[in-house]
């Protein structure tokens, strides 16, 4: 039985510092928890527009950097920075993503079935506020990765604050082993919600 608020967790760092995985990893260890991301109406867009089959999803997915003949030349990365900053965002606000997610989480079938969001790419703090507003920045916790040989070089995102939100952040460099960084990603949630539940 829940006996705390609906948690989010926002993972915030460049290209290839482990989001994702740190995610992958935290689904493993905190209870009843889901990923989310920003970019699923984008990724949703670019494969509707491109008629692309789950298959070709996936390798996209995997070779975000490279570019494809399935998408005209530009890379994955590419599609969606430019789909989200020159057609979405002019056109519905710089918070339109955040607005779409905070919609997603707040359906309460959603909130009964988990404890704790974890958003794996958070890098836009337009795009945190809705999120923030509307689940508590004391319920909120941002994570911010960095690990040696990653920038944001290319990318559209960058790092943010939010302390002025309520918002817990931590800053963790990204040089451990997997065993090592999840247990680092759980010491820091633990000490901002001691009663985080484990699986």
């Amino acid at each position: 039985m829940k006996t705390h608020p609906h948690r989010v967790i926002f993972l915030n760092g460049p290209p290839r510092c482990g989001k994702d995985f740190g995610a992958s990893l935290l689904m493993k260890e905190l209870f009843r928890s889901r990923t989310a991301k920003f970019s699923q109406p984008l990724k949703r867009a670019i494969a509707e527009q491109f008629q692309l089959t789950d298959e070709e999803q996936k390798y996209l997915e995997a070779n975000k950097d490279t570019p494809q003949k399935l998408l005209n030349g530009y890379t994955y990365r590419q599609a969606q920075i430019n789909l989200s900053e020159h057609h979405m965002k002019p056109l519905y606000g710089d918070d339109v993503f955040g607005q779409i997610l905070r919609r997603v989480l707040s359906r309460k079938v959603g909130l009964a079935a988990h404890d704790y969001t974890i958003i794996s790419d958070s890098g836009f703090r337009s795009e945190a506020e809705p999120v923030v507003s509307t689940f508590g920045g004391h319920n909120c916790l941002l994570i911010r990765l960095s690990r040696p040989g990653t920038s944001f070089e290319g990318d559209s995102r960058t790092y943010i604050n939010l302390d002025d939100l309520g918002v817990h952040s931590v800053d963790i460099v990204n040089m451990l082993e997997p065993e090592m960084y999840v247990l680092q990603l759980m010491k820091r949630i633990e000490a901002v919600w001691p009663d985080t539940k484990k699986d």
